[in-house]
């Protein structure tokens, strides 16, 4: 099997609507059902937060080169929709046949590039004091993410380095 150079992957935390653990929230009909000009099994939903390629977000930026001029994918279809960016990007990447689990050779990683802790059941995540570093450390590495977001107050350079390096 071949290896993928790291830098051309892309970190894409997407599901589309049939997708197992799929939140339902009041956008839900909004980012899946009006979004006509896109067949629903191209439909997908991203968390907020995702990265990229320099690949992945070239062929995005030259999507339109495939469509009548009328039909800019952007105004016609995501104009309107509720956190449109995070319903264009992997939509985009399904359209062009890039966000696909079979296929490990289009290099994109279906988890969140964030640990972000949604358990307290509130329209926003929970917020991490300091004294949670070692612990959040330790969740966001079990869940594969990249960082944890959502902390208050200061946390020093050291203190970091100590909670990243701890295993």
């Amino acid at each position: 099997e071949e290896e993928v150079d790291p830098w051309d992957v892309s970190w894409v935390n997407a599901r589309n609507r049939q997708s197992p653990g799929t939140p339902k929230n009041m956008y839900e009909s909004d980012q899946f059902a009006n979004i006509r000009l896109i067949p629903g099994s191209f439909r997908y939903k991203a968390d907020q937060w995702m990265v990229l390629s320099r690949r992945h977000a070239a062929a995005i930026l030259n999507i339109d080169q495939h469509l009548r001029t009328h039909e800019r994918l952007w105004k016609r279809a995501f104009g309107f929709v509720h956190a449109s960016d995070e319903v264009y990007f992997p939509s985009a990447l399904a359209l062009l046949r890039i966000l696909n689990d079979e296929d490990k050779s289009k290099a994109v990683l279906r988890r969140p590039v964030t640990y972000t802790d949604w358990t307290q059941g509130m329209r926003n995540p929970a917020t991490f004091a300091a004294n949670d570093l070692k612990r959040v450390v330790a969740a966001a590495r079990k869940q594969g993410s990249l960082v944890a977001r959502k902390f208050t107050g200061p946390i020093s350079l050291e203190e970091w380095k100590q909670a990243v390096a701890s295993r």
